[in-house]
């Protein structure tokens, strides 16, 4: 028995271990398939990797071999060399042989900005006439001699490969040569000459592309000690190719169309990554074939890593699941024990911390709902009748409320010749449940305590858009009940019936007023309606909450209902009412006084004080108003003016900061709030409305603007710039500038340079 009380009384502890335990398993179970996926993803990333360095060193041969293809165009398009092409003999001292000297006197030196060429050499099929870009051979036979001298191996024939075919941007597979003593290994790049179509052409250019730039390119590319890559012509003729020290498949035995991207099994048995590229200009292909045990050695470690990780999180975990389980529970237990002190002692020893909890707050919620809701009650009716409702983006109310006008009812209980409180407070009790059972039940409409006169009760009636009933029907139905059942004397009072609950207010005030009138007039009747008021008693209609509506439009700038405000205020005074000449001048005065008030310093003051100056020299009521209403809409439209001219000033300064302080690392979105005293959530609110773009995002669009602007000189790195415009590495930088303009730093400097040359050209 003693063991159950102790089990239930530590059962809230045993589950929030459990529940952190469970958390501890979680990664155990998980912990072979995140294995698994990230064997796949070392793999699909090596693949992206291999595939990525390979097509950067592919761009950028076939960037060279486009300005290879630009200068053969250029060389076989000189006229001097197309003069010599029907030539048949040249003789010493003759114009052909200095036209030959000019020709080598003017060539440019290619090699020096191309760094794939090593040289050129011209070949004239009449004369046997051999140029380069700094001599000349008489016949093909002293060209082969100089280009392979102390070369021990075989060489093309050049006398049948030159002539017997027309070629147009041809790569033959080459060997070694020597230029100026230096041996190079060289791939032979021809074309015909003259360059437009000939069945019989009459010279032909070769350009020696030195094959050791194309294999740096591809070195870039990790092969381990058995991987190899290699180039593959359009005639499945070997480029280039790089192996390494211990690669059993050559590509020599094995064909560029037979390897798919992905993996490759050696003869051998060894897995290999394949990636593949294939050059549109050139019509080359670039395979790189890396052992797969390159990617593995990096996924084993992290294997090793992540059962390292996942024991030391285990045993680390349960000693921390249980410490965290009784810090939780130890509050927990505290507060049962102080709620407990405040409702008694539980007998039902069964229910757990968070059951009893649970039970307890439930309590309390329900005994507070009341309050609250009252509460949300009383602001509610307090915003109807004072004239602060606006039915415009009201989502809930917390009264039903249903129909499209609405009237004011008031009900007041008279105070008895003993004055005694205690017996008007019975009789408004006893009232105030006969309107929520005959009235506010019945009828459907909701009724409002008045905290500011304990003898009053104001209901709202509202009626559908047909007006089946009058107000007075309705009183009068009411009142007969009341007095059935109540001893006390009742005066009742009502206003007018307005369209939409916004005019509510109006309807108030009119039934206070008819209810002040039954208090004080002389054999007053029970129930008096507004309209039953007589016109001689009013004065002018001009409230406070009418005033202070018509000043909080005309500083919003709703033109339509500072005309509706106006246009009310000459209804209710001049048609509903018959003021004297006093009362007249009087509401005239109140009027200017609310134009007055609602200007402030402005620059409209001139010709608004003009506008009102001319009411003193009116005479039609109407053409008065008018005037005041003129007055009223001028210091609208100025005033709106004015927010949009302050607006537009306030943009210019933010980005003039903006502009001084983009530089600065440490600049933040705090120092500008702080600069223009807002803030940090104000401003980033401000900022966002007024400049179209986050701060952030402009500060970056800023700083990468200037980045261009640097980046187009010729004297700044990238590291320079980036920190010239605020950014503390130039990895951040990369990654900002790609994500602005959509392309890295360098490859915008490469297209910029490639546009500035176009267009020079």
């Amino acid at each position: 028995m003693s063991f159950l009380k102790k089990r239930r009384r530590h059962a809230t502890l045993t589950k929030l271990i459990l529940s952190y335990l469970l958390v501890l398993v979680i990664p155990l179970l998980i912990g072979s398939y995140v294995y698994k996926e990230t064997v796949q993803l070392a793999r699909e990333e090596a693949l992206r990797s291999n595939q990525s360095l390979l097509e950067q060193a592919r761009a950028i041969v076939d960037e060279r071999l486009n300005e290879l293809d630009a200068i053969s165009k250029y060389i076989a398009m000189d006229r001097k060399i197309i003069s010599l092409m029907n030539v048949e003999r040249i003789a010493e001292g003759s114009n052909d042989y200095y036209k030959v000297w000019d020709i080598l006197s003017t060539n440019p030196k290619y090699n020096l900005t191309n760094k794939f060429i090593v040289d050129y050499f011209v070949f004239f099929k009449d004369n046997g006439l051999v140029l380069s870009s700094d001599r000349s051979y008489i016949g093909p036979e002293e060209f082969e001699k100089s280009l392979y001298r102390n070369q021990g191996v075989s060489h093309p024939d050049w006398d049948s490969v030159l002539w017997e075919n027309r070629h147009q941007n041809r790569y033959v597979s080459g060997g070694q040569v020597t230029i100026d003593g230096m041996s190079h290994r060289v791939i032979y790049y021809l074309q015909s000459i003259p360059w437009e179509y000939s069945s019989n052409p009459k010279g032909a250019l070769m350009i020696l592309i030195d094959e050791s730039a194309i294999q740096n390119l591809l070195s870039k590319i990790n092969l381990g000690s058995s991987g190899m890559i290699f180039v593959e012509n359009q005639d499945g003729g070997i480029i280039t190719q790089l192996t390494g020290d211990q690669t059993v498949i050559r590509p020599s035995g094995i064909a560029a169309d037979s390897l798919q991207a992905g993996t490759y099994d050696s003869p051998s048995g060894e897995e290999f990554i394949v990636s593949r590229s294939l050059s549109t200009v050139s019509g080359w292909k670039y395979v790189s074939v890396v052992p797969s045990r390159l990617v593995m050695s990096k996924v084993d470690y992290i294997r090793n890593v992540t059962f390292a990780v996942l024991l030391i999180t285990l045993t680390l975990g349960v000693v921390t699941a249980c410490m965290l389980a009784y810090r939780n529970y130890k509050p927990v237990k505290h507060l049962v024990g102080r709620i407990k002190e405040l409702f008694g002692t539980d007998n039902d020893r069964s229910m757990s911390e968070y059951d009893y909890l649970d039970s307890r707050i439930s309590e309390l919620y329900r005994n507070n709902r009341s309050m609250r809701d009252q509460m949300l009650r009383t602001t509610f009716f307090e915003r109807l009748l004072n004239g602060g409702f606006d039915d415009h983006g009201e989502d809930s109310f917390p009264v039903h409320v249903e129909g499209e006008r609405f009237g004011v009812m008031l009900a007041r209980i008279v105070p008895g010749k003993d004055k005694s409180d205690s017996r008007t407070a019975e009789q408004m009790n006893k009232l105030m449940l006969l309107v929520k059972d005959e009235l506010c039940t019945e009828a459907n409409v909701p009724y409002y305590k008045d905290d500011l006169n304990d003898n009053r009760i104001v209901i709202v009636v509202a009626f559908g858009e047909g007006d089946p009933a009058s107000m007075k029907k309705i009183v009068e139905r009411f009142e007969e009940k009341v007095r059935n059942k109540l001893s006390a004397d009742i005066h009742f009072s009502a206003g007018a019936v307005y369209p939409g609950l916004q005019n509510v207010s109006i309807s108030f005030d009119e039934a206070k007023q008819a209810l002040e009138y039954a208090r004080y007039a002389k054999n007053a009747k029970a129930y008096m309606p507004f309209s039953e008021v007589p016109n001689e008693n009013q004065k002018c209609y001009y409230p406070i909450e009418m005033e202070l509506k018509l000043i909080s439009n005309v500083k919003s700038g709703d033109e339509a209902e500072v005309r509706k405000i106006i246009r009310k205020i000459s209804e209710e005074n001049f048609v509903n009412r018959k003021l004297t000449p006093g009362m007249i001048e009087q509401l005239i005065h109140a009027l200017k006084g609310t134009v007055v008030r609602s200007l402030g310093p402005n620059e409209m003051e001139p010709q608004i004080a003009r506008l009102l100056e001319k009411v003193h020299r009116l005479d039609r009521i109407e053409d008065i108003f008018e005037a005041i209403l003129e007055s009223h809409l001028l210091l609208c439209n100025a005033l709106t003016e004015q927010k949009n001219q302050d607006k537009a000033k306030l943009r210019e300064q933010l980005a003039e900061f903006v502009e001084r302080s983009y530089m600065r690392e440490d600049f933040v979105l705090n120092e500008l709030a702080s600069r223009f005293h807002f803030s940090e959530t104000h401003m980033y609110q401000l900022f966002k409305e007024l400049m179209n773009a986050t701060f952030s995002d402009y500060l970056e669009n800023t700083r990468i603007r200037r980045a261009c602007e640097l980046l187009n000189g010729e004297e700044s790195t990238i590291r320079d710039v980036a920190k010239a415009v605020g950014y503390s590495s130039d990895q951040t930088f990369r990654r900002a500038f790609k994500r602005v303009m959509g392309v890295a730093p360098t490859d915008y400097i490469k297209a910029t340079k490639v546009f500035d040359g176009t267009s020079t050209s």
